[in-house]
């Protein structure tokens, strides 16, 4: 499958489906001899991708950078502030973690872990029988950026004041002057400037959420690249195909990024301008034996991790020995 879109020649930015405008750099696109070129800002005449002036008007071509907004010429591969490299910094690498849980050591993992439980059936090793297991690799989209910026906003002060006050002792049969400490907040207006380092995870097959929980488990593991996707190896492998391409999958990571500064910053965000440096993205596939096993007249399921072996799913407890 390929994880492609049509493109900005400028920035390399996906163009939306009915224009021809680059959102990010601004750049606008003509077609000129059946193929797509870039248009010059003054006259409108299509130009090569490489150019670097207008083949009319003899303007200077410029592209805008996405991130920082600097002009490098047209045709430039990286942006001559922040260095991105234009092209490819929205583009995902495609790894595969590799495979190192076969499927008699999955299914001897799935009846370990459920023996391992005080609260368990007694009869567990005994009755237990593995039916099946197939081998899933799960693609999960990965955002790691180092972003900087500034933030305005409000920020919230926590003081006290002095409160007097009169109670009543019944023992003493008389009222009492107290005097006791009453926090409250106080607003300020802040601006501040910030430097964070940002990993974030996106599943990227609807289809395989019930993998989720072993994925959150094992955590990030280290990847292979590849050319391109995986294809199944064998009847009992089934490889899920991404929901999103891959500059939709950028846009979506970014909109969370932005959301978790905003929560983590300040307490009320006003404005916000954030800096991405050398942004990062793959699409990882992971392996997933999912296990059925068999107890008693019960079925159940796990889903091992291939690379790391954790296990997650139901547990067989006390109560399934007695109602089976």
């Amino acid at each position: 499958m390929a994880i492609a879109a049509k493109c900005c020649l400028s920035c390399g930015a996906g163009l939306p489906a009915d224009g021809l405008v680059c959102e990010f750099c601004g750049a606008a696109h003509v077609f000129s001899a059946g193929a797509m070129a870039v248009a010059c800002p003054g006259c409108g005449a299509g130009n090569a991708a490489d150019a670097r002036h207008c083949v009319q008007c003899r303007a200077a071509l410029v592209v805008a950078c996405p991130e920082c907004r600097a002009a490098s010429p047209h045709g430039s591969r990286y942006c001559q502030e922040c260095r991105i490299e234009f092209r490819a910094y929205r583009r995902a690498r495609v790894l595969r973690t590799p495979l190192e849980v076969r499927e008699e050591a999955a299914a001897a993992r799935v009846v370990e872990w459920l023996d391992g439980r005080w609260f368990k059936a007694r009869d567990l090793r005994g009755r237990l029988r593995v039916i099946d297991a197939a081998l899933l690799w799960v693609p999960t989209w990965r955002l790691r950026a180092r972003v900087t910026g500034e933030v305005q906003g409000q920020a919230s002060q926590t003081h006290h004041r002095t409160v007097s006050g009169r109670r009543y002792d019944g023992e003493a049969g008389r009222w009492v002057e107290t005097v006791s400490s009453e926090p409250y907040l106080v607003w300020q207006h802040v601006t501040k400037r910030f430097d964070r380092t940002l990993d974030l995870r996106l599943p990227a097959a609807a289809a395989a959420a019930g993998c989720q929980d072993v994925l959150d488990l094992a955590g990030a593991p280290a990847g292979r690249p590849l050319d391109d996707v995986p294809a199944p190896a064998g009847p009992g492998e089934r490889v899920f195909d991404p929901d999103l391409i891959d500059l939709q999958a950028f846009a979506r990571l970014r909109g969370q990024a932005a959301a978790k500064l905003r929560a983590e910053l300040l307490e009320r965000v006003e404005a916000l301008d954030a800096r991405w440096l050398q942004p990062t993205l793959t699409l990882t596939y992971e392996p997933v034996w999912q296990v059925v096993y068999r107890y008693r007249r019960a079925h159940g399921e796990a889903r091992v991790h291939g690379t790391t072996g954790v296990v997650a799913g139901r547990r067989l407890t006390l109560l399934d020995q007695w109602f089976s």
